[in-house]
């Protein structure tokens, strides 16, 4: 019971998750939620500045011309690069053709294709290869100046001439390619780098030279087997079924 004081001018009021009540007059108000701003810091600054330039970059190279909708590489992209380059139409269709073969098997997604592609320091400037970028999204690296001026054949005499590696053909270096990505796709760049620290001392060098380095080209080694439907010991299918989360054959 609320009682008045004389003179009284207090207000003495119920305040519920319906507003506010004054004990006296029994008339309701809504009462005004105050909503309190963490003050900005540098830091935060930089973080949002950083988080909205990933989501631009992501747009940039992902978006299609439905927007929010990821899309893979298709003819049209992939000509827009390498356009004017010189590549042959035969070695263009088997870029794109087994390519998109891979994506569906692998259940991954290219989403942009380029003409940079990163040398070795040791063993040369590849034909192919597959970068991770932001969000777990993928891209593939195609050196255009390597695949100018040359038929399919002498592209594909090129990697039955090669010792180390698997791949006999252009087909299988991009299903080797293939390998890594089914291996990072979806993950972040710092899960990347703790993956690759673990299969650093994990080569194995049943499968192929390249596959003694670590376990990440091992693994891509495996994809060929696998393509090629060649059985493997149980201590590698069980390898290959650990990081690339499928059965081997």
């Amino acid at each position: 019971m609320f009682r008045r004081h004389d003179n009284c001018t207090c207000d003495v009021s119920y305040v519920s998750e319906k507003g506010r009540q004054n004990v006296h007059t029994k008339k309701w108000t809504k009462e005004p939620r105050k909503i309190e701003y963490e003050k900005p810091t540098k830091r935060m600054r930089v973080e949002a500045q950083a988080r909205e330039a990933e989501i631009l970059e992501q747009k940039r190279l992902t978006y299609g011309v439905r927007r929010y909708i990821i899309k893979s590489i298709d003819v049209d992209d992939y000509k827009i690069i390498t356009g004017g380059k010189g590549i042959s139409q035969e070695v263009n269709d088997v870029i794109i053709n087994t390519m998109k073969k891979c994506e569906k098997d692998g259940q991954f997604v290219i989403s942009e294709i380029s003409d940079k592609i990163s040398p070795s320091n040791t063993e040369g400037t590849p034909v192919l290869q597959i970068e991770p970028m932001v969000n777990g999204l993928l891209r593939l690296n195609v050196n255009t100046e390597f695949l100018s001026g040359k038929s399919l054949a002498e592209i594909n005499e090129v990697f039955a001439g090669t010792e180390r590696n698997l791949a006999q053909t252009l087909e299988e270096a991009i299903v080797h390619e293939s390998g890594h990505a089914i291996l990072i796709k979806g993950k972040t760049a710092a899960q990347i780098e703790v993956l690759y620290k673990e299969l650093e001392p994990l080569g194995k060098t049943v499968v192929s030279n390249i596959a003694l380095k670590d376990g990440v080209e091992c693994l891509a080694e495996l994809e060929i087997l696998r393509y090629r439907k060649t059985p493997v010991s149980k201590e590698l299918s069980d390898f290959y079924k650990k990081y690339m989360g499928r059965e081997y054959l």
